[in-house]
């Protein structure tokens, strides 16, 4: 008869740590030191981005508005045209053919 062989669990067991040293003054005070020095130039230099921030959205609002409102009147644009092209092709006479007072300025004609 053939031995039957059993699978056997393996165990493995970390050695044991030693006990922890004490951390030299000198370098527990360099630890500190670093964090607080971060922490204040990290505050100092978010201050700084701020103040800079604000002159540059200063000069960039309005040039936003208006590239926002320029955008709102080519879609506006757009929108008739597509109306227009899709009357067209149902064969529907729209009710006002002319375009909007806003938007005939920049339409090819």
């Amino acid at each position: 008869m053939a031995k039957q062989y059993t699978a056997q669990k393996l165990t493995y067991q970390k050695p044991p740590l030693p006990a922890p040293k004490s951390i030299s003054p000198t370098i527990k005070f360099g630890r500190y030191a670093a964090l607080l020095l971060g922490i204040t130039y990290g505050y100092m230099r978010h201050n700084y981005l701020l103040k800079k921030e604000a002159k540059i959205m200063a000069y960039e609002k309005p040039r936003l508005q208006a590239r926002k409102a320029q955008l709102q009147l080519q879609k506006q644009r757009e929108d008739w045209i597509a109306m227009m092209n899709l009357a067209k092709e149902c064969t529907v006479t729209p009710k006002n053919p002319n375009p909007p007072d806003n938007i005939k300025h920049m339409l090819i004609t």
